[in-house]
């Protein structure tokens, strides 16, 4: 991709959904380059959910990595409601991914984050949001 991580990106507008796979080497410098080029994309809008597959991945993030990434999502967090899933294998990223979440909880607006095994739930909890905002917007009192 010439921005320092393998990778590729599908955006289904219908959906709302970011389909992101990276494999080879992955830094954050990396990672944030492939967001920052995902929100530049006319396809993508801020509310959509995002699934990427980092099965392929690896990588050894010490703490200041894991904390640059921490700041950029809590640049982007803003208010719109959505999920991001990784499909992860066993190995060093799944735990910087878990201290990311957890650093990230606080600062990172309305954007949720869970690790996954398999794409099948990674799939279902994203869209289970989206079932969550619609029921939510149905039932909301009419003023």
């Amino acid at each position: 991709m010439g921005d320092g991580v393998d990778g590729k990106y599908t955006i289904d507008a219908g959906e709302k959904l970011v389909r992101v796979q990276v494999w080879g080497e992955l830094r954050a410098t990396g990672l944030i380059k492939l967001m920052g080029r995902i929100a530049s994309d006319p396809h993508y809008q801020g509310d959509m959910d995002a699934v990427i597959d980092l099965r392929e991945a690896h990588g050894n993030w010490d703490y200041s990595e894991i904390q640059r990434l921490r700041d950029y999502v809590a640049r982007i967090g803003g208010t719109a409601q959505r999920r991001w899933a990784a499909v992860v294998a066993p190995g060093s990223l799944v735990a910087a991914a878990r201290v990311l979440i957890v650093i990230s909880e606080p600062v990172a607006g309305s954007i949720r984050m869970q690790l996954f095994d398999d794409m099948p739930s990674a799939l279902a909890w994203v869209r289970g949001g989206r079932r969550e905002e619609r029921t939510a917007r149905s039932t909301a009192p009419h003023v």
